[in-house]
């Protein structure tokens, strides 16, 4: 592998580290090299490109505002057999609670740096709903073609995750329910304008710790421009993130009217996307949401 690095990044100097076994998809290492401490993950070869590429270009989209920390994302690379992702090595540990309002402060930033740009710079400014690749939130692509209208293009999301559901579980419940629900998204919309946000796309409490001096710091990013409210879904599951969080994020964007029913439908993707990705654990959780959208 430091043979590999070494031709590959044009370095005099790779030493491997520490192994770490990175998320639960990909495997991860730790090397010491003559352009700083690297990490690098690996996956095999034909989904890892997918994955590898989408996390490479969010995480460039996210460091390029400015306004939260992420790893600095140096190459996506294959051989005969692997993917791999080469980013800066940030030594991280879990937040701290008396970071959580820096952080929900730093979200809300990059949430509203896109819409800034219409006034600021309108011919840098996004218009439409998406991404310009693929990225995977978890192991699963998402599409991300353009569409002008955000309930469309979330719809298509939800969709997605149920075609996956019928090829693999044909739950009858849970298409029956999708039926009726996908026609009351609209109304969890009524009054509501929504401008594309750059978003970190799978924000739960796992993809963000801090450094050694406080600074808070988010990876994994599955990145597209969407509704700024989506990220707070994820945000709000598997323990999430602390009062101070909320407070310090919506004292920057305020909360809308009916923001309670759309996270929960926000919530809903997650979950759909946790039932395809680890099975029937996660389907009550998904049936009880399906049933909320189907009488809003």
């Amino acid at each position: 592998m430091e043979d590999i690095l070494k031709d590959t990044l044009g370095l005099t100097f790779v030493k491997r580290q520490m192994s770490m076994l990175g998320g639960y998809i990909s495997q991860g290492n730790v090397f010491d090299s003559s352009a700083g401490t690297l990490f690098v993950e690996k996956y095999s070869k034909v989904q890892g490109s997918v994955m590898f590429n989408g996390e490479y270009k969010s995480l460039k989209a996210i460091e390029s505002t400015g306004t939260v920390r992420v790893p600095r994302p140096i190459k996506v690379f294959e051989d005969s057999e692997n993917s791999y992702i080469v980013m800066e090595y940030l030594d991280m540990k879990s937040m701290y609670s008396d970071q959580y309002a820096t952080f929900g402060n730093q979200l809300a930033k990059l949430h509203l740096h896109n819409i800034e740009l219409q006034r600021k710079d309108p011919m840098k400014y996004v218009s439409k709903f998406g991404f310009h690749c693929q990225t995977c939130c978890g192991l699963l692509p998402q599409k991300n073609d353009w569409e002008s209208n955000w309930i469309t293009f979330f719809t298509s999301k939800i969709e997605e995750q149920m075609e996956r559901l019928r090829v693999e579980y044909d739950d009858e419940e849970a298409e029956d329910l999708w039926t009726l629900g996908q026609w009351n998204i609209k109304n969890l919309f009524e009054g509501i304008t929504v401008k594309p946000s750059l978003l970190h796309g799978d924000l739960w409490s796992g993809n963000a710790g801090q450094l050694d001096d406080g600074s808070p710091v988010t990876y994994d990013a599955a990145s597209f421009y969407g509704h700024h409210e989506y990220d707070l879904g994820i945000a709000g599951m598997f323990g999430g993130f602390s009062k101070s969080f909320y407070d310090s994020y919506h004292e920057v964007i305020p909360k809308a009217p009916g923001f309670d029913k759309r996270n929960q439908v926000y919530q809903l993707f997650h979950y759909l996307n946790h039932w395809n990705h680890f099975g029937d654990g996660y389907r009550q959780q998904s049936i009880a949401l399906l049933k909320k959208l189907s009488k809003y």
